[in-house]
């Protein structure tokens, strides 16, 4: 037998639906308003007038940079609000820069960016072109006077490596004679030339170089003996011997007497 649904209980019934109907239109309600909220605040965060950047800090050590420079260079790039600002091509920008080895970019809550730059340590020249760093690795900027006492390494970019290698080697060689290498070429021929830091210059041919620099240190002082001028140039190049060029004595300048 069917139950009978009283009044009271029908409308209990629509008075529930009427409550879950409420509840349910102002949940509605409110992820609207929420999701026009999130899309509002959006709009603003990605609006270059909010929150705009106002100071820019870069820091760093720098002898051939300055901050004025690099101010200069990411001018049209560090204007903007907080959250535009687009510190990925601050940072490639930046890093194109000659003579920039490392760059971090940070925001700093609520107007500022702070740009820590990193200038290259040039330990050698590279040819004409560039320099090798601290890390032995080839960086292109332009040579100066402030850079022309550096040793120099000049030969094709294919053998820097090991220019690099035997620059070290020859120099750990050399601390007996008390000097130092102060340039390292490599012939188209791949012959080895070095000239030492008190002049004099060692052709080294193509092959065993190291032990041609070791005959070298071994006989040098005894060379160095037998004549008091300086020596140009000694050739390594043979099997067993080495050829000695000294150079040639100054003439001597005699005093001009005048009459008085």
């Amino acid at each position: 037998m069917a139950k009978r649904v009283t009044k009271q209980q029908k409308a209990e019934e629509l008075r529930q639906w009427l409550v879950f109907s409420v509840r349910l239109a102002g949940g509605v309600v409110v992820v609207v308003m929420l999701a026009f909220g999130v899309r509002w605040l959006m709009e603003r965060l990605h609006d270059p007038r909010t929150l705009p950047i106002r100071s820019v800090q870069i820091e760093g050590s720098f002898r051939h940079l300055s901050a004025v420079q690099l101010q200069h260079v990411i001018a049209g790039h560090a204007a903007g609000g907080f959250f535009t600002i687009d510190i990925g091509a601050i940072h490639d920008l930046l890093m194109r820069q000659a003579w920039v080895s490392t760059v971090a970019v940070r925001r700093i809550w609520p107007d500022t960016l702070r740009i820590r730059v990193t200038e290259q340590v040039p330990v050698l020249r590279w040819d004409a072109h560039g320099f090798i760093n601290v890390h032995g690795q080839w960086f292109d900027a332009p040579q100066d006077k402030s850079t022309a006492q550096l040793p120099e390494l000049s030969g094709p970019d294919r053998l820097r490596g090991a220019m690099l290698d035997r620059y070290g080697k020859f120099n750990q060689a050399l601390k007996k004679l008390g000097v130092h290498v102060a340039e390292l070429r490599v012939t188209d021929r791949r012959a080895w030339r070095v000239t030492l830091s008190n002049g004099v210059e060692l052709r080294l041919g193509r092959n065993n170089v190291e032990r041609r620099l070791a005959r070298f240190v071994r006989v040098y002082p005894t060379v160095k003996a037998q004549k008091p001028q300086p020596i140009a140039t000694v050739d390594l190049r043979y099997t067993n011997g080495l050829a000695v060029r000294w150079q040639p004595d100054l003439p001597v300048t005699k005093p001009t007497v005048t009459g008085g």
